[in-house]
């Protein structure tokens, strides 16, 4: 088998004898490898839904949302020269900070008295109207947060590898043509420009608050039934938010499809041995038809997801079914990584396709994951289709 490139790439991770705290206190290195479907020309990637006007249009936007919302506040939002903004967002709502954002906090906490933090510390104390949110949303989908965490906060360590082995060799970190190299080489690998910027501008603070932030936001309205309006300045999570939305789809079609398959397998009599990489001996490509929409809910109750960057006013919005609960009962109920049932311990893919196969246009996968190897001996639950889902992006 020829070598794989973004195997190839990946496996270059330095310093491999130093283990990493992920999100919760969960011990995991850099995977060895991800193998790459093929590789793909990523089209130019725009987060804008729509655009406000002003600042007084964000605060517009909460009261006049139909639906019970939850405002969730990023540490950006907390710039001196939002001040006004900030206290209209006071005066008007609660706003929930995650412990992360809290934690952040600290920095303007410990500051010289300036009208921000006697905004948000008032006679040295938190201002009431900031609640904090200890995942409340999620305090029984403890599994699903810390596994969608940590898949994306990969896409920040993308290349830490490469970096390493050059240091190791040059004695320094790569600068300038050097650096520039090195990235090249990683987008012709198939490691999407998204995933790259957000990586080129490294992860040496080693926080998760983007990525919480994230899974947070469109996972509470699925469970809560109340909308979430997520108030940052950051491009990265808006990045991220699409990126999870992208796992999201993926992983909701995959338990919709698996469930089918074990309750009407007469639906599916075209099977065959898989050939995919990302997939132990023994998994199974299955023919599906090219849009089964009948296995969508006919009745879906909606709940939205808001990013508003508060910097340049652009609004992206995800729409999810409530429905979605189902899927995140079951990762949170087996514990083990897969997002569907196949039956027999197997996961199911929805979009490991079979292009080889002239017999059926499209296909899923059925079987056990290959899963990223830990340097710690400890079993990892995180798969190498995770990562590559992560840290490329879908061919259009």
């Amino acid at each position: 088998m020829p070598k794989n490139p973004v195997f190839e790439f990946l496996r270059q991770t330095g310093n491999s004898e130093v283990v990493e705290p992920i999100f919760n206190g969960i011990p995991i290195l850099p995977p060895v490898g991800i193998p790459l479907l093929q590789k793909q020309n990523i089209p130019e990637f725009s987060y804008k839904a729509f655009i406000f006007k002003r600042e007084g249009e964000i605060i517009d936007s909460i009261y006049t949302n139909p639906h019970p919302t939850d405002v969730l506040a990023d540490s950006s939002l907390w710039s001196p020269k939002r001040l006004d903004l900030v206290r209209q967002l006071l005066i008007s709502n609660l706003i929930r900070v995650l412990p992360d954002v809290r934690d952040e906090l600290v920095d303007i906490e410990k500051q010289k008295p300036s009208p921000m933090r006697e905004l948000l510390f008032p006679e040295g104390e938190l201002n009431p109207r900031l609640v904090i949110d200890k995942y409340s949303a999620l305090v029984n989908h403890q599994w699903v947060l810390e596994r969608y965490v940590n898949i994306l906060h990969v896409r920040k360590k993308i290349l830490e590898g490469p970096f390493s082995k050059y240091f190791k060799q040059m004695g320094r970190l790569p600068i300038d043509k050097d650096r520039s190299k090195i990235i090249t080489k990683a987008m012709k690998d198939g490691i999407s420009w998204r995933t790259i910027r957000m990586a080129n501008k490294g992860d040496s603070r080693r926080r998760y608050t983007d990525e919480v932030i994230a899974v947070y936001g469109i996972l509470s309205p699925i469970l809560t039934g109340r909308d979430c309006i997520i108030l940052t300045a950051d491009n990265d999570i808006f990045d991220q938010v699409f990126q999870f939305s992208q796992l999201l789809h993926d992983d909701y079609g995959s338990f919709l499809i698996g469930r089918d398959y074990l309750n009407n397998p007469e639906k599916y009599p075209h099977t065959h041995k898989s050939t995919s990489l990302f997939m132990e001996d023994g998994a199974t490509a299955v023919g599906r038809a090219q849009n089964p929409t009948y296995l969508l809910p006919k009745i879906k109750n909606t709940c939205a997801t808001w990013v508003i960057d508060v910097n340049n006013l652009h609004c992206l919005i995800w729409i999810s079914t409530r429905e979605m609960k189902e899927a995140l009962d079951f990762q949170e109920m087996v514990r083990d990584g897969r997002v569907a049932d196949g039956g027999n311990g197997y996961n199911v893919h929805m979009s490991l396709d079979d292009k080889k196969c002239k017999a059926s246009s499209f296909h899923f996968t059925i079987g056990k994951d290959k899963n990223i190897k830990l340097k710690t001996g400890e079993k990892s639950f995180l798969s190498e289709f995770d990562l590559f889902r992560a840290c490329t992006d879908r061919k259009k």
